[in-house]
């Protein structure tokens, strides 16, 4: 079973209008994904002049019916800035907001990829956590850039690095993508091993173009950016073209298009007409009977060339313009300008020339696809193979519960939502009512419903459950592990038992409980990992002296020192969380000793497992005497979910607080209010859990 992936595209271009060909670009990559079924989630840095003083609506309104979800992040600081030193640093152009929006969009979504275009950018990878697919789009060579404009006599344009620089911001990703096989060559031979680089060209759809026959002279096309390297080959070309008598048997004339032709209006030469910018392309090719690339040097792709392929075009390029694009004539890779002007001159005198030329370009582009279609498998598989795959089994009762088990179960789904892929095996029994509806609208925003077949139909993205249940739809799938109530098992399959997630009311946390804690005096924090919901979460006393820390239910005790280890850089006293089948003075001790030895810990930090029988006056009494800085009740059968242990609960709350009272304020800190999120306390606890890599 194929699961689709969610894909995080983060580009400084916009993919609406398709008029630049590096809107082409990125609008190609992620397009191929989204047809093959995967959902792109587009995040737009506006870094090109014509978002820089307003919105364009149109294009805005465009983009969002492109994608599954569009971000706009605003920009924070200038634009394209020159380099403060010889070349750029590769993070001189990166702004911090990007980076916060990145922190806090990552805590609230998960995906399987993020696709990073430009290495200017490469510190996005920075802000994404562990165990997503990191790719980055180079488009062109930044490393050399600045030597390359020089030796053309031309200042240094756009953003420009050294190799070195270039290929450390690479070492950033886990695949980076050249858009040609000679930029790729450079990459591998710069680059660490880590990086794995991947030949991913341009092609645009093709747009069939019923062409007329030649009547009167070739019409030549010359079309392009207005950059200063397009202009010098144009000239080039131009001034020798111009310079020579036109055959009679072999008339041709020039017709200049785009951007490049601002720089060609005060041409006075009946032999060129300077069409100028055209709104839709398909009026230029439709001008002309050839087009000719006479681009000698630059970095990336010509965008241009796939682009007039697209329309069924014949094509004369010189050999560097068609670098990225496999040749299928000679005149797909003229050396010098003089051999370009001798190919127009035996064209202009040979209509069946042109014919063939353009069944050439016709098969250039085909296999140009072949190799785009290859690419994006390798892209792809590295997406889907990358990130574990988690069933999570969700009960009806659960489903429908007015009490705490149901943010447990979002709770799970959203923490491994974060490690991999999730599937939510939901057992809906009868028809479901508007809570269960609303529910499954929530989970499905982190994860792949799977539902009755009647019920699929209605949600959207929903798959149908297998007819042999969930050990069929297992066995397809082959999950790390399969995290349900306990009890649940699924032949052959890692398995996670949670007791938060049993059946019913009658065993599962009531809101009630809740109230009884929140009312004994204690303020909510924001829980961490699984500990996330109201009854199952952390809470504190927040008056200035030392901390009281009560965790609700965690299970599995071989894995509490890990939660100690990942929480203590959060908090403003270190503690060990520690849990221990007998409740005896000796073995208490010595456990808490080795934590505390193993954390470097100069006093013992309480650490307290309770079962809820086991609460009495004198055990709380000495724990608390013997406490340091802060004091953490682990409770894994839930002491405080119903009324016969409540008392006893608070009893022991109350022991605590005087307790408290009673400990030297000085050389004690006030905690702070710092929001604890599950990503950054997840580590060895989560890889444990499900029997996964960290």
């Amino acid at each position: 079973m194929t699961l689709p992936g969610r894909v995080l595209v983060i580009s400084p271009t916009p993919t609406w209008p398709l008029d630049h060909g590096n809107r082409k670009r990125v609008h190609q990559i992620a397009s191929a994904l989204k047809e093959r079924g995967h959902e792109i989630h587009f995040l737009y840095y506006p870094a090109e002049f014509d978002w820089e003083q307003a919105i364009p609506h149109r294009a805005w309104q465009a983009m969002q019916r492109q994608w599954d979800s569009v971000h706009l992040v605003p920009v924070t600081r200038p634009l394209h800035a020159r380099a403060r030193g010889d070349h750029h640093a590769i993070d001189e152009w990166w702004d911090d907001a990007l980076g916060s929006y990145l922190d806090w969009l990552f805590s609230v979504e998960r995906f399987d990829a993020v696709l990073v275009n430009y290495i200017w950018l490469s510190r996005a990878f920075e802000h994404v956590p562990p165990g997503v697919t990191r790719l980055v789009d180079t488009h062109d060579r930044m490393g050399g850039r600045k030597e390359l404009l020089a030796s053309l006599g031309l200042p240094p344009q756009f953003f420009y690095t050294t190799p070195e620089v270039e290929f450390r911001a690479l070492e950033r990703a886990d695949i980076a993508l050249a858009i040609k096989e000679e930029e790729a060559r450079a990459f591998r031979a710069g680059c660490a091993t880590s990086v794995e680089i991947v030949t991913l060209p341009y092609v645009e759809p093709n747009v069939p173009a019923r062409r007329p026959e030649r009547v009167g002279p070739l019409r030549l096309g010359l079309m392009g950016a207005g950059n200063s390297l397009n202009r010098i080959s144009t000239r080039a070309l131009l001034d020798l073209l111009l310079a020579r008598p036109m055959r009679e048997d072999a008339p041709w004339h020039v017709v200049i298009g785009g951007a490049l032709s601002e720089d060609f209006h005060d041409l006075a030469d009946p032999r060129v007409t300077v069409m100028g910018r055209v709104s839709d392309i398909a009026d230029f090719y439709a001008a002309i009977d050839c087009l000719v690339m006479p681009l000698a040097q630059s970095t990336g792709q010509k965008i241009r060339v796939g682009e007039a392929m697209a329309h069924d075009m014949p094509i004369v390029a010189h050999t560097h313009a068609f670098e990225g694009y496999p040749p299928a004539d000679p005149m797909h890779g003229l050396a010098d300008m003089p051999a370009i002007v001798a190919a127009i001159e035996d064209l202009a005198a040979d209509s069946a020339r042109l014919t063939r030329l353009a069944r050439a370009s016709a098969r250039s582009r085909a296999m140009q696809d072949m190799l785009v279609q290859d690419g994006i498998e390798r892209i792809e598989g590295q997406i889907l193979d990358a990130r574990p795959t988690f069933i999570v089994a969700a009960r009806d009762a659960v489903l429908r519960n007015h009490g705490l088990s149901w943010h447990r179960l979002g709770a799970v789904v959203a923490m491994l939502a974060r490690r991999g892929r999730v599937l939510v095996w939901a057992e809906v029994e009868g028809p479901p009512d508007g809570l269960t509806r609303n529910r499954l609208s929530v989970l499905a925003k982190r994860a792949r419903l799977v539902l009755p077949p009647a019920l699929a139909d209605e949600m959207e993205g929903a798959m149908v459950a297998d007819q042999g249940g969930l050990d069929a739809c297992a066995a397809r799938v082959r999950p790390a592990c399969v995290w349900g109530p306990p009890g649940l098992e699924v032949a052959g399959m890692r398995m996670v038992h949670d007791a938060d997630l049993a059946d019913g009311p009658a065993t599962g946390p009531e809101t009630g409980a809740a109230s009884l804690w929140s009312g004994d005096g204690l303020h909510q924090g924001h829980a961490p990992l699984m500990l996330e919901g109201p009854g199952t979460t952390l809470w504190r006393v927040d008056d200035g002296r030392p901390v009281v820390w009560v965790v609700g239910s965690a299970h599995h005790r071989a894995l509490l020192p890990d939660i100690a280890l990942a929480l203590a850089p959060w908090i403003d006293t270190p503690l060990v969380v520690w849990g221990m089948d007998n409740p005896g003075r000796d073995d208490r001790w010595q456990t808490v000793d080795k934590a505390r030895i193993g954390l470097g810990l100069d006093r013992p930090h309480l650490a307290i497992l309770l079962e809820p029988e086991a609460i009495e006056d004198s055990l709380a009494l000495d724990l608390a005497a013997q406490a340091g800085c802060g004091c953490v009740i682990y409770d894994p059968a839930g002491a405080g979910r119903h009324p016969a242990v409540a008392p006893s609960v608070a009893r022991l709350l109350g022991w605590l607080r005087l307790a408290a009272a009673t400990w030297p304020v000085e050389g004690m800190r006030r905690p702070r209010t710092i929001p604890l999120f599950p990503d950054r306390v997840e580590g060895r606890l989560i890889d444990r859990l499900v029997g996964i890599e960290g």
